[in-house]
């Protein structure tokens, strides 16, 4: 069994998405990477996540903000990372459930790969 540290990745931007699982599993990372929020709840039953980076506009379903949220009340042991090119809906939203880091859009893979 690995010791890497397991990342759940929520981007619904598919090239976005390929880079950021390719970037971390090359870094030694275990990468869940989903494209929405039905299928980022869905890992969070399956699988025992470290570190959750959340697009907060992921379309249709439970946005970013909502996993949040859900990941704060059951799982607040999980290191979480709000991904956004909107500050505003990030900072405004409820105070008890801000994420652990924003990383703001767009942005370097280093920044990322420092910040985890």
């Amino acid at each position: 069994m690995s010791d890497s540290k397991v990342v759940l990745l929520v981007e619904d931007e598919v090239i976005l998405r390929n880079l950021q699982v390719r970037f971390l599993s090359r870094h030694g990372y275990t990468v869940i990477g989903v494209s929405n929020g039905e299928d980022a709840l869905e890992a969070l039953q399956k699988h025992r996540i470290d570190i959750a980076i959340l697009d907060v506009n992921i379309g249709q379903g439970p946005s970013g903000l909502d996993i949040l949220a859900k990941l704060k009340q059951s799982h607040p042991e999980i290191r979480t990372i709000i991904s956004s090119g909107d500050v505003e809906s990030v900072y405004n939203h409820n105070k008890s459930e801000q994420p652990d880091v924003y990383l703001a859009k767009p942005f370097r893979m280093e920044k990322l790969l420092n910040l985890l």
